[in-house]
């Protein structure tokens, strides 16, 4: 055999060795990645406390994932904005548990803008209050008490503190938050006078009285029913229905431009910011992000879809 022959054969056993260890070792990585379960990336005691969420009033999703080369963990925690004593509990206990969030938040920042988004604050938080009332739950929101470990900040600003809060709602423009909202306020307050209206004697004798009619009518049913009937579910019912794995967000926004904000517009600009944040806070490896329920399936799909995360399962089925 002459030497160049010789060199020839080493050369090809060579490749095919590195080649054949490449391709193990991707197996056994795909393999170690299937087989990672909550218990093992985040621990016994968080795990055992996300089940316990999920299986009361949170709807509780583990994503893993590279972000910039790196593996990262994010928890997505639905929660009713309003709570009884365990739940609170429970909400409390997880934070102390998690130094790194991401909280869903409305917010503007002109003087205008505040002005405008007024009205729309005050039915929202009487919304709120009534509903707490009504169902006997009189604890505030999971976000609401995060808060307290200090304002949350955007995604791409530096904080040197123990605990950092990020507002997965930066960047949000403020003319589309202020309409949204104040077409919000007009549906509803039009729900609740367009029965009066269309039987009143105004309604009757005035000469505008079919334009009138059409305008209240067309609000009454521009308003998703999807969206505003689950408000009125029983939460069980609700979790059930969005534990299935049902996306709310539309695919019609002329036809529900209130859905597409608080959902489309919402969760596109959170799952940005969530991965934005994770790529500036490189020595954070996992962030719990608080939203409301019916966010966290559409955030889920967007998360997996956009960033190639996948979803880490429970070691026993929740």
């Amino acid at each position: 055999m002459t030497p160049h022959r010789i060199s020839c054969f080493f050369f090809c056993r060579k490749s095919i060795i590195n080649t054949c260890s490449f391709l193990l070792i991707q197996c056994l990585q795909i393999d170690t990645a299937a087989s990672a379960t909550v218990e093992t990336v985040l621990g016994q005691q968080k795990a055992e406390l996300l089940t316990l969420a999920h299986q009361g009033d949170f709807l509780v999703r583990v994503l893993s994932g590279k972000v910039d080369g790196s593996t990262r963990h994010i928890i997505l925690m639905g929660e009713v904005h309003v709570k009884d004593e365990y739940a609170d509990w429970l909400g409390r206990k997880i934070l102390d548990h998690f130094s790194f969030r991401g909280l869903e938040n409305l917010s503007v920042n002109s003087s205008l803008a505040k002005a405008m988004l007024l009205p729309a604050r005050i039915v929202r938080e009487t919304s709120v209050a009534l509903y707490s009332q009504l169902h006997n739950r009189p604890k505030i929101s999971t976000i609401s008490i995060a808060w307290e470990d200090g304002h949350p900040i955007p995604p791409e600003e530096d904080l040197d503190a123990p605990i950092i809060n990020i507002h997965l709602e930066s960047g949000a423009s403020d003319i589309v938050t202020t309409a949204a909202w104040n077409y919000s306020l007009m549906v509803k307050v039009n729900l609740i006078t367009l029965p009066l209206l269309l039987h009143s004697k105004f309604m009757r004798s005035s000469k505008f009285c079919s334009l009138i009619k059409i305008a209240l009518l067309e609000s009454y049913l521009l308003m998703e029913p999807l969206c505003y009937g689950l408000l009125s579910l029983h939460r069980g019912s609700r979790k059930a229905y969005l534990d299935s794995g049902v996306d709310l967000e539309t695919d019609h926004p002329i036809l529900f431009p209130n859905q597409y904000y608080l959902l489309n517009y919402r969760n596109r600009l959170m799952s940005d910011n969530i991965i934005r944040a994770l790529k500036f806070h490189r020595e954070r490896k996992t962030m719990l992000v608080i939203v409301g329920m019916a966010h966290v399936t559409s955030l889920e799909k967007r998360l997996k879809r956009d960033y190639n995360f996948r979803s880490t399962p429970f070691s026993n089925s929740q």
